[in-house]
């Protein structure tokens, strides 16, 4: 027996008030199976199937799969018209569809008049995918109207040549980007050979085109790439010139702000995450604050929030944990736990280890200790990645609240996995931090001597997985402040 799906509950859930509203008025009827449904799951707060056969008799109830599929094509018609008002995609296709009609009734002239005011439309937003369209229709219009013209002398193909050179361009500099992108990952520890690789990258003839006379795709994509080879370079301040470069091109019209609007949140996280590696709060600030607000307002990137979210929770750890108090803190829990999309596990992961770092920060253990075990333990998210990490958040947790017992009983049980995995042959910085806490357990050694040990293997072992954790989530601040003797927001204000 198949079971019954969700889609359209889900569909109607995710209209807002004035989809819902344009629908009604336009599609629905007050004597209407469809409206009627629509009414029936929009009530719903989880979808019950049963309960909606129960609200119908006789064909639609033992039809309702029917009724269900007519309900959501009907719903997808009304949102692409509503649409039209407020998305330039949708006006450019149903402005190229109505030239083919009129066409079809050999209303050359006004075909002609309305593709022109399409390809006005096109050209407004960079749209060089349907500018290939509107070259090709205004190719047919002239041969249909009999006017005489050779592949030589006739503008539609030279506007299809420029056309294509800008996409051809375009997927060049995509290619290039990802080429760049994978050094990013690998950034720590880089030989003299792949700092040279990626200087080169920087001189590269697609590079060099002058921002203002680029197009706002080809611009974006120069500034994206050169801010990644600054990045992959440890460059963060010079990455952050180009990135905010980006953020620009989108802040002069607020259309195209929204008509382009990945490449908007992009540029936005790439700034961020430069402005805080470049140590540069305020800007990062500014730029946390207009996701927030951008993506409050367009409702299908509210994924992102969990970049953004990131970002806060970073921004606390660096300045001590003053930037987010508890009861913020909280709030950006709830976020996580109302957007936790399985295809983004890894980040859950970092945001759940800064949410943790920053409870530490504010000596709320307790709740701290209740993140760094969903981390250890694998409830909600995959712990194979962080699970180092997790056991290093836990010590210093039970540390900082001279907890030696439990402390012991920590190292142990690592003791015990580390040697059936062997995790400690595969990192020599895991090893020295489990050796520093079992030294400070059995007061072995100063915390002093023994946090430098750990600091030692990293400067040792750059690309030591565990090293690159330590480093990403700002935890060697904590090392440092027990080798200097000072509290740890000392040195992360820094």
């Amino acid at each position: 027996m198949k079971t019954a799906t969700d889609k359209l509950f889900r569909l109607i859930k995710s209209m807002s008030p004035a989809e819902k509203r344009y629908y009604k008025r336009h599609y629905g009827s007050s004597a209407n199976t469809l409206t009627d449904l629509f009414d029936v799951i929009n009530a719903q707060r989880v979808y019950q199937e049963e309960a909606v056969k129960e609200a119908f008799s006789g064909k639609v109830a033992t039809n309702l799969k029917v009724y269900k599929f007519q309900l959501e094509q009907q719903l997808l018609q009304s949102l692409v018209s509503y649409r039209y008002f407020s998305n330039v995609g949708s006006k450019i296709r149903q402005g190229l569809e109505q030239v083919e009609i009129l066409a079809e009734r050999n209303l050359i002239d006004m075909a002609l008049k309305q593709l022109e005011k399409t390809k006005q439309l096109c050209l407004s937003y960079e749209e060089f995918p349907y500018l290939l369209d509107v070259a090709s229709k205004e190719f047919q219009l002239h041969f249909i109207r009999l006017e005489g013209f050779t592949q030589k002398s006739h503008p539609t193909f030279d506007d299809h040549q420029h056309y294509l050179e800008i996409l051809q361009d375009l997927n060049k500099l995509t290619v290039l980007i990802n080429e760049i992108a994978d050094f990013v990952p690998r950034s720590h520890g880089l030989n003299k050979e792949k700092r040279k690789s990626l200087e080169k990258y920087l001189e590269h003839p697609l590079l060099q085109q002058v921002h203002e006379k680029a197009p706002i795709r080809t611009a974006f994509g120069i500034a994206q790439a050169k801010g990644n080879v600054h990045t992959a370079l440890g460059q963060h301040q010079q990455a952050l010139g180009h990135f905010e470069k980006a953020v620009a091109l989108f802040q002069t019209d607020k259309n195209l702000k929204e008509h382009y609007a990945y490449y908007y949140l992009l540029a936005l996280r790439y700034s961020i995450h430069s402005a805080i590696k470049a140590g540069d709060h305020e800007i990062a600030k500014k730029r946390i604050e207009e996701a927030n607000q951008y993506i409050a307002k367009q409702k299908q990137y509210v994924s992102q929030l969990l970049y953004i979210v990131r970002a806060e929770l970073e921004l606390s750890v660096l300045t001590g944990g003053s930037y987010l108090k508890k009861h913020q803190l909280e709030r950006r829990i709830s976020r996580l736990n109302r957007h936790l999309p399985a295809h983004q596990e890894g980040l859950i992961e970092e945001n759940y280890v800064l949410l943790a770092y920053n409870l530490i920060l504010l000596k709320k253990y307790p709740d701290a200790l209740d993140f760094v075990q969903i981390l250890a333990t694998g409830d909600k998210v995959s712990f194979s990645r962080v699970q180092e990490v997790a056991a290093f958040l836990e010590l210093i947790i039970y540390f900082e609240q001279d907890d030696e017992k439990a402390q012991k009983e920590v190292l142990r049980n690592h003791l015990v996995r580390g040697t059936q995995n062997d995790y400690y042959g595969e990192s020599p910085v895991y090893q020295a931090i489990l050796d520093m806490f079992e030294g400070l357990a059995f007061a072995k050694k100063t915390p002093n001597e023994l946090a430098g040990q750990v600091l030692d293997a990293i400067d040792e072992h750059p690309e030591d997985r565990v090293a690159q954790q330590v480093n990403n989530y700002h935890l060697v601040a904590w090392l440092q402040s027990q080798a200097e003797s000072k509290p740890v927001t000392s040195i992360l204000s820094v």
